[in-house]
C-alpha cells in the first residue's frame, strides 16, 4: 500500500475514487460532498467538486490518498483547522483559546472492496505522520460513536478504532456528544 498527499497530479486518482460506482451503481458519500461541509458552503455536487479542486490547485493538499496495488483505495481529509471556515466558526467544534496549529481529520473513506483490510488504520497513522511533519500541535478528529450495528461499515470512524490508533478524546461539546474532538495520545505510538 502507498499513502500519498493529494496533489494536482494525483486529483484523477481522487475523482475515480469518489465517483466510483458502488454495488448498485451508486456514487459514494464523498463523490456527493467531496468533502467540502466544513470548508464552505457550497450547494451542488458540482460547485463542491470544484471547491476541492480549486484548493488542489492552489497548493493546499485537503488529504491523503491510499493505493492499493496501484489502484485508488481510500482517503483521509487532513489539513490544517483554520483551512475549514465553517469548522472555526462551529459553536460546538470551533477553536479553544490555545489553540495553535491544530489540524483537523473531518473525513475518512475507504472503497467498499477493501474494507477490513487495514487501508483506514494506515491512512489514520499517515494523517498523524502528515500532520505531525507540518509542525500540528494536536490532530483532531470527530469520530462517530453511536452507530447503528446495521451501519458501522459506514466511512466514518467509530470508537474502538480511534483508541487503537493512539487517539485520546481531548473534548466533548457536552455529555450526549456522539462526536468527540479528539487528539494524539501522548503514547509511543503517536510519538
Amino acid at each position: 500500500m502507498d499513502i500519498d498527499v493529494v496533489t494536482p497530479d494525483r486529483w484523477p486518482d481522487l475523482v475515480q475514487l469518489f465517483e466510483r460506482p458502488g454495488p448498485r451503481g451508486g456514487v459514494p458519500v464523498p463523490g456527493h460532498c467531496w468533502c467540502m461541509l466544513w470548508r464552505d458552503k457550497l450547494d451542488t455536487r458540482a460547485d463542491r467538486k470544484a471547491g476541492l479542486k480549486s484548493v488542489v490547485d492552489e497548493g493546499r493538499s485537503p488529504g491523503l490518498i491510499a493505493y492499493v496495488d496501484g489502484q485508488p483505495a481510500g482517503w483521509v481529509a487532513v489539513a490544517p483547522r483554520e483551512d475549514h471556515d465553517r469548522l472555526q466558526r462551529s459553536r460546538n467544534y470551533g477553536p479553544e483559546p490555545d489553540d495553535d496549529n491544530v489540524y483537523a481529520v473531518t473525513c475518512l473513506y475507504v472503497d467498499r472492496a477493501l474494507r477490513g483490510t487495514g487501508v483506514a488504520s494506515a491512512l489514520l497513522d499517515a494523517a498523524i505522520d502528515y500532520a505531525r511533519s507540518a509542525g500540528a500541535t494536536a490532530l483532531e478528529a470527530f469520530p462517530k460513536t453511536d452507530i447503528a450495528p446495521h451501519a458501522q461499515a459506514n466511512r466514518r470512524a467509530v470508537e474502538p478504532k480511534r483508541t487503537t490508533a493512539g487517539w485520546a478524546a481531548a473534548r466533548r461539546t457536552s455529555p450526549e456528544d456522539s462526536s468527540p474532538s479528539a487528539t494524539p495520545a501522548q503514547e509511543p505510538s503517536c510519538a
